[in-house]
């Protein structure tokens, strides 16, 4: 016989767990909110910086408040632009913009909001969406009121001035977004990336170029179609509205230490149609692009406070600051010729735990002529790594220099690998100057036959500021 009791006991203590399950859901996020970043229209390809606020309340509800641990922020910039409008259909001749949206009476661009909230065009609904990527909120996280994104218009009439086939795949500027500092596993929120003009439809497509990223699709509508490096729209043919033509959804954004993420941003036509557009509408596709961030993954092991180069004679003397440290291993200093493929020359122990300033400096004694890049990698104890930035220096040509006679009686001639020397400057051995010649020629003379005999010192100085300095005995 079963008791009585056990199924309220049971129900109670399903309530009760259910209870602490909700509660232990609640952990904290960065995201895109009212006041986060401009009010203004566009259109525009001003750079635009938004600052993320912090919703304790996440994923069930949105309490936003600054979050200063870091402040943080994302700018967004559009650059390469492939295709130049004239002033009648852009003033600023920008094909790709912020701020900006469709006009369906003439072929000037209609501005629209840079930063409006979610719901603001293709009628998202916030279960395609995820704020982060915490264990058990896919499809949580996100209002399509109370979230807001930047407004990017993808204008297809470059390609209408053009006359470019509508069934094409066509690239058409590059997106970048720049976090402030270094942010782990980023959720890029993308909505209705998809319109028409006609019959003709249109998608944009984003294509990732940063290395040592993947994205994968966290949830998201019918049509959206994300690969290791791509956010496509897979329908057949395309439209305005999300989930029938149009494609929204979340992006997870995997990687450590993500300071930048570049997009190439292209423009797929369905070929329904035989035109881009009309000459007397202006059509493209207007989608918008949020960032959310766990708040946990801000909390870096060293917080980097300053990263210098400066060039001594043939030496990159490097110098770094940490603001704090916990748990830091050593640095690798790193150098490379392009900016791009990098190699270690050094490394410096760290301090461990550090709760004040820690200075650090590295002598790159091996130099090559032309540009060298540098930056520092700190490696904490579980092997993670965080980065400065790249500092730049430029070597010239060693100067080959020859000087004679030496012993001297009247004059010493000096030739140079540098035809034309910055200066040479005669000085005494008590380092008073006594002549400097700035328009000096390779093959010419100094003459010291008015001086007394002893020891003199010549110093050339070459176009890239090097200096190297030879001892002159006067008979």
């Amino acid at each position: 016989m079963k008791s009585p009791y056990l199924l309220p006991t049971m129900l109670l203590l399903l309530v009760s767990m259910s209870a602490l399950q909700s509660a232990s859901a609640q952990t904290p996020a960065l995201e895109f909110a009212a006041g986060s970043g401009p009010t203004s229209f566009g259109s525009t390809t001003t750079s635009q910086v938004i600052t993320f606020q912090e919703n304790t309340a996440n994923p069930t509800a949105w309490s936003f408040s600054p979050y200063s641990s870091p402040t943080t922020t994302a700018t967004f910039s559009l650059s390469n632009q492939q295709y130049t409008l004239p002033a009648s259909q852009n003033p600023n001749g920008a094909d790709v913009s912020f701020g900006a949206t469709n006009n369906n009476s003439t072929q000037l661009i209609t501005p629209a909001k840079i930063f409006p909230d979610m719901a603001a065009i293709s009628s998202p609904v916030a279960n395609d969406f995820t704020s982060t990527n915490y264990a058990g909120q896919a499809n949580q996280g996100m209002s399509m009121t109370q979230n807001y994104a930047i407004s990017i218009f993808n204008s297809v009439m470059g390609l209408y001035n053009a006359n470019a086939a509508t069934n094409g795949d066509f690239y058409m500027a590059n997106l970048t977004i720049t976090f402030n500092t270094p942010v782990t596993d980023p959720v890029l929120q993308v909505v209705g990336i998809g319109g028409f003009a006609g019959n003709e439809g249109f998608s944009s497509e984003l294509i990732l170029t940063t290395t040592g990223v993947t994205l994968s699709a966290l949830s998201g509508s019918k049509g959206f179609l994300v690969s290791s490096n791509q956010i496509l729209n897979s329908s057949t043919t395309f439209s305005a509205t999300t989930g029938s033509g149009a494609a929204s959804g979340s992006v997870l954004v995997t990687g450590t230490n993500v300071t930048t993420l570049t997009f190439q941003v292209y423009m797929k036509g369905d070929g329904q149609g035989t035109v881009w557009s009309t000459s007397s509408e202006h059509a493209g596709d207007e989608f918008l692009i949020g960032v959310s961030l766990p708040v946990t993954q801000l909390v870096l092991p060293v917080t980097f406070s300053g990263f210098s180069a400066q060039a001594q004679g043939n030496t990159a003397l490097l110098n770094w600051t940490t603001a704090t440290e916990e748990n830091s291993s050593y640095f690798n200093v790193q150098a490379s010729k392009d900016g791009t493929s990098w190699s270690n020359i050094g490394e410096v122990k760290a301090a461990g735990n550090s709760t004040t300033p820690e200075n650090y400096s590295f002598a790159d004694n091996t130099v090559a002529s032309g540009n060298n890049y540098y930056r520092v990698v700190e490696v904490s104890l579980d092997n993670s790594e965080i980065y400065t930035a790249v500092r730049q220096l430029t070597f010239g040509q060693p100067t080959i220099l020859t000087y004679y006679p030496n012993p001297v009686k009247n004059q010493v001639t000096i030739t140079t690998s540098a035809t034309s020397p910055q200066s040479v400057t005669l000085i005494s051995v008590d380092g008073r100057l006594l002549q400097q010649h700035s328009a000096f020629v390779s093959g010419g003379s100094i003459d010291l036959s008015s001086y007394a005999a002893g020891v003199y010192f010549v110093a050339i100085r070459n176009t890239t500021g090097q200096t190297e300095v030879v001892k002159i005995l006067k008979d």
